[in-house]
């Protein structure tokens, strides 16, 4: 995924501008779905395999897989949105992991969190200053 998107942000769409920030598109949010959904198979089956289902951290951690990773691929290619995954996916995170009794990680997810309201509002600006020109 991290390749995947260093070569859509250095990508130039035309001889001056790289891929600019934007919204998801129809198809995009059916892409989106597929992710999600192919995650969450895949950790279930994992977990599934290596005999992991102890309880509800194990279900929270596999929507919070599924939740990221749509994330990354979204913000892999701009799109606004990526924000909101990556703050219901923290904001998921921060009781599971002091729950499993790591805190230092439930702080960092905390941090996590506002940084990520931090990039949404950046990108909300950029794009509306985009739609202005």
């Amino acid at each position: 995924m991290s390749i995947y998107g260093w070569y859509i942000w250095t990508r130039k769409i035309d001889e001056n501008n790289v891929t600019p920030i934007s919204k998801i598109t129809s198809m995009e949010k059916q892409i989106s779905l597929i992710i999600f959904t192919l995650t969450l198979a895949f950790v279930y089956l994992v977990y599934n395999i290596l005999d992991k289902w102890n309880g509800w951290t194990a279900y929270a951690d596999t929507i919070t897989t599924a939740i990221f990773f749509v994330g990354m691929w979204l913000m892999a290619r701009r799109k606004i949105e990526n924000w909101t995954y990556w703050i219901v996916g923290n904001i998921i995170s921060i009781p599971l992991y002091f729950y499993k009794g790591l805190t230092f990680t439930s702080l960092q997810y905390i941090i996590f969190t506002f940084m990520a309201i931090l990039g949404y509002q950046a990108w909300k600006k950029n794009i509306n200053s985009n739609l202005l020109i």
